[in-house]
């Protein structure tokens, strides 16, 4: 298979930078390669990286402390450096967290590369790797095989260490607006006074669970493997007002259709068919396409993202459609368009505190992945005051969450301790174990800063025994630690 891009970074950048770039540039229409595994898991994945590094026309190539101090980085630059004896310019710098002379110390002939910065958006990035490589010729290259490692921990730079370490483990949280709702009013998109063609006779799906059969949906989606609690939680509440509302058209023959092949893990089947029946109205509610949006949400997120728009075409107060709008457009790294519709979503909340706060804690995630710290700890701060106001635990949690990766990055330990701490509290008052294991996690990073690995140890343990158990591929992150790190007697 053939690939535009090779993303080539450390896996302390993937949260931050690597995967919103990718999902960047997979919605401007390029085939990229990312890897989404540990990279120490065994021969099959170092074949696969084998195979991608020949096949791939470009190797973008995230330049990081970590990353300049990689044996693994060296082999693959190795790669593309020997590609561009047959291909003119195959290799796209981006410098993240370091400067030219830091390049230069390492690799002399990359330091005199156009480069770009990840203190430009991910949206402007991921244009301007797209103009690159429209205006260069696809030529063959060679195979080059390459070897893998862990990446180092460098022990030399434990403030950058402890911000990239961070997105590993728990990164920033999304914070929740109400499910779609299935009366008529205004998020809903109006009072539908349309005609709806009805085929054929009743069709009974009453006894589908909608809470158990959206979970399953979730679980086996790989889109959502990588989302955080929180965006989880969301998009089971959409899914369960999605599957509500198509059991409560049962002459709808096509939607009922499209109810059955969710049930059997076919949401794309589901979303053409649910599209189907759109087509046959004269008229469709803004809520319809919501609909639409949260099944493509499992799998498509260019089609999500056009459902969501088209809701917001029929309905612009459609609050929901606009925060999930927001989550698309987070996942496709385009952090500017998320924020407009995060305000939006604040606009439209009114009044209503519980709206005001989601839209604060997902404005402050946003400039929290933007590196505007000062500013993502004003939005969570704001957060925070309201849903402690309201007595929100589930909102509280992620509020502290945050708010310790924060001072986490700015070097305050001893305060990114104490807001870790008080989320670790509700999560286990709440039973969140996924919550859990993140915050364990966190904790360990914060005492293997300080040195104190025996303590560190301790949590990394706890964190991989929860991770574990819900079937989490973060279980390997957190176990990459303890076996670098913790002896048998820690």
């Amino acid at each position: 298979m053939q690939y535009d891009v090779f993303i080539s970074h450390s896996s302390h950048d993937k949260e931050e930078v690597a995967r919103p770039l990718a999902q960047a540039l997979q919605a401007r229409g390029l085939h990229v390669w990312l890897d989404e595994e540990q990279l120490y898991v065994g021969d099959s994945i170092r074949r696969g990286i084998d195979n991608a590094l020949r096949d791939s026309r470009f190797g973008v190539v995230i330049l990081s402390p970590a990353y300049l101090e990689s044996e693994w980085g060296q082999k693959e630059l190795d790669a593309f450096f020997a590609k561009e004896k047959y291909q003119n310019k195959s290799i796209l710098p981006i410098y993240h967290g370091v400067d030219v002379e830091d390049v230069e110390r390492h690799w002399m002939t990359l330091a005199d590369k156009i480069s770009l910065r990840t203190t430009e958006s991910i949206d402007s990035l991921a244009d301007k790797i797209q103009q690159s490589i429209q205006r260069s010729s696809d030529t063959s290259v060679s195979p080059v095989p390459v070897k893998k490692k862990l990446a180092w921990w460098p022990s030399n730079n434990w403030q950058w260490l402890i911000g990239v370490l961070a997105a590993c483990v728990i990164g920033v949280l999304p914070f929740v607006v109400p499910s779609q709702p299935t009366s008529q009013n205004k998020i809903a998109g109006g009072t539908f006074h349309g005609s709806v063609t009805q085929i054929g006779t009743q069709i009974n799906n009453s006894q589908v669970d909608e809470e158990a059969l959206a979970k399953r949906l979730l679980s086996g989606m790989k889109n959502i493997q990588q989302e955080s609690l929180q965006e989880k939680e969301k998009e089971i509440k959409q899914l369960e007002a999605t599957i509500q509302n198509l059991k409560n058209q049962p002459f709808d023959e096509l939607k009922q259709s499209a109810l059955k092949k969710l049930e059997e893990n076919k949401p794309a089947e589901a979303s053409e068919l649910l599209e189907q029946s759109l087509a046959k109205r004269s008229e469709v509610m803004s809520k319809d396409w919501v609909d639409v949006g949260n099944i493509a949400y499992l799998t498509d997120s260019q089609k999500a993202l056009d459902a969501y728009q088209k809701a917001i075409a029929i309905n612009p107060d459609n609050i929901v459609a606009w925060n999930q709008l927001g989550l698309i457009y987070k996942r496709l790294g385009r952090l500017d368009k998320a924020a407009e519709a995060y305000n939006h979503v604040l606009e439209l909340a009114g009044a209503d505190e519980s709206l005001q706060a989601a839209a604060y804690g997902n404005l402050g995630t946003i400039y929290q992945t933007r590196g505007e710290l000062d500013k993502a700890e004003e939005y969570h701060l704001k957060a925070l005051k309201i849903d402690k106001a309201l007595g929100r635990q589930e909102g509280i949690a992620p509020d502290y969450g945050n708010l310790g990766l924060i001072y986490r990055t700015r070097g305050e330990l001893d305060k990114a301790e104490e807001f870790l701490l008080k989320s670790l509290k509700i999560n286990e008052a709440l039973g969140r174990r996924e919550g859990m294991a993140k915050q364990y996690g966190n904790l360990g990073l914060i005492y293997g800063t300080r040195g104190e690995l025996g303590r560190a140890c301790q949590y990394w343990k706890k964190s991989v025994a929860i991770f574990k158990k819900i079937g989490s591929a973060k279980e390997r992150q957190v176990q990459s630690w303890i076996d670098e790190y913790c002896s048998e007697t820690q």
